[in-house]
């Protein structure tokens, strides 16, 4: 019995091991079918890019084996400069931003991996890996029904069986999620929620952007939307808060911990709110501290913002 299952384990990582090389192969392939013509890199005479793909690819590969070692700082590094150097508007540059949108997920840096992925779909729309991670990089935003929509395009790429599998289980995920929302909230559709999540990102676009009355107003119409929503209601709160409407903000954040009781960006936002109230300031006081320095790109608004 224990060799047949040991025998099973390591055919299993043969298998994998197997795919992983003809994904790699394809993928050259790919490249240097790509590479052809390339734009011209400025500071050549000639204008004419010069890539060597067996070059590019091995700097590629180094990147991504640091992220598996879990390296992911040295990762970082090494695709962030292949990115930088790879052809503007290239599929070369396609799969750097996916290598490093991909590292920057397994940092749980989910708002510095999701722009790094959409500049990969919209370069390559073609690799269903490319799909699928952006789809994981909108469920960790609180994005279910974009995500969805990732998960969806990398099906009809015919992905291989594990991606395909993934993907399947990350949809049945969604319908379950719609149904729970359903069933909470009886007044809305398929489709309003769909609408409600685009209304609900244009709020989250707009605070980001430090417009506390746009974004009031979109949280205003995403609740609209879905009344049950809390992270509608907390970001609503958020923007109330930002604005020196206190009552209004903690009626807001209140509603929110009522459909969520362990929702702890309400909570905390809460807590600024009675110590402003306390100081008398209206709000006028309020500052959202940055992250520490080391935090690269991710939005400073993060802290507050439940997306």
């Amino acid at each position: 019995m224990g060799k047949t299952s040991k025998g099973g384990g390591n055919s299993r990582r043969e298998r994998r091991k197997a795919q992983k090389k003809k994904q790699r192969a394809t993928r050259l392939t790919r490249l240097r079918a790509a590479a052809q013509g390339l734009p011209a890199r400025g500071d050549l005479p000639d204008g004419h890019w010069i890539v060597d793909l067996s070059e590019w690819e091995a700097r590629f590969d180094e990147g991504m084996t640091y992220a598996q070692a879990g390296k992911l700082e040295r990762a970082e590094r090494v695709l962030r400069e292949l990115r930088d150097e790879s052809p503007p508007d290239s599929p070369l540059r396609a799969q750097a931003a996916w290598g490093l949108g991909t590292v920057f997920a397994k940092m749980d840096d989910h708002d510095a991996a999701y722009p790094l992925l959409k500049e990969a779909v919209e370069l390559d729309g073609s690799r269903s890996e490319f799909w699928f991670n952006l789809g994981m990089a909108c469920l960790d935003r609180l994005h279910p029904y974009e995500a969805e929509s990732a998960w969806r395009k990398c099906l009809e790429l015919e992905p291989d069986d594990e991606i395909a599998r993934m993907a399947r289980n990350a949809l049945e995920g969604i319908e379950k999620l719609t149904q729970a929302r359903l069933v909470a909230n009886p007044a809305v559709t398929h489709e309003s929620l769909r609408e409600q999540e685009r209304v609900y990102r244009e709020g989250v676009a707009a605070l980001d952007r430090q417009d506390a009355a746009r974004a009031a107003e979109r949280f205003r119409a995403s609740l609209a939307l879905d009344d049950h929503h809390h992270q509608s209601w907390g970001n609503l709160g958020t923007a109330l808060l930002l604005a020196g409407r206190l009552d209004e903000a903690e009626q807001a954040l209140q509603r929110a911990l009522e459909l969520d009781p362990d929702y702890q960006h309400a909570r905390s936002n809460l807590e600024v709110l009675q110590r402003e109230r306390a100081a008398g300031t209206g709000g006028s006081r309020v500052v959202l501290v940055p992250p520490a320095s080391g935090s690269r790109s991710r939005s400073w608004w993060s802290r507050w913002l439940q997306r």
